[in-house]
């Protein structure tokens, strides 16, 4: 038994070694490349439904001032539905709206958001939309400044 196992492996170290010797391109410069070809793949009927995936893909890193600015955009949004709603500020208080909070940033990177606080709300996101709508108001009649004249009457 032992005898037949040193002849098996004697002949697999001399096929081994005949393999290392071999020179399969010689000093040939030319090489005829032979391949197989491989049938195109067929699609079937949910490849309509799948994207390719891009395996160089690399999503780039926000700057700081993108992300400051993707802030205060969610910050307008979350005030402007506060306002159009007559939503009283200090339900942004309550355990509700910070559950409700980290509920809606549990899928994206958490260090990035901030919920706007009762203040946020109140004062700054507020003094900051009621001037875009003014400024978005006087707008409209700027197009009629120079027909009519300007006079602007306020009660503010």
């Amino acid at each position: 038994m032992e005898g037949k196992q040193k002849a098996t492996e004697d002949k697999q170290n001399k096929k081994d070694e005949m393999i290392r010797n071999v020179n399969v391109y010689g000093n040939d410069d030319e090489v005829e490349e032979v391949g197989i070809q491989i049938p195109k793949k067929r699609k079937g009927p949910m490849d309509a439904f799948v994207a390719p995936i891009d395996v160089d893909f690399r999503p780039r890193a926000p700057t700081s001032n993108e992300n400051k600015k993707a802030l205060e955009n969610i910050h307008g949004y979350i005030a402007e539905f506060f306002y159009k709603n007559n939503i009283s500020f200090n339900y942004a208080r309550s355990d509700s709206y910070s559950k409700m909070m980290q509920a809606i940033v549990q899928n994206n990177d958490p260090s990035t958001f901030k919920p706007p606080s009762y203040n946020d709300l109140r004062v700054k996101i507020l003094k900051k939309k009621k001037k875009e709508e003014t400024s978005n108001w006087v707008d409209n009649f700027k197009v009629h400044w120079e027909t009519y004249g300007v006079t602007i009457m306020t009660d503010w």
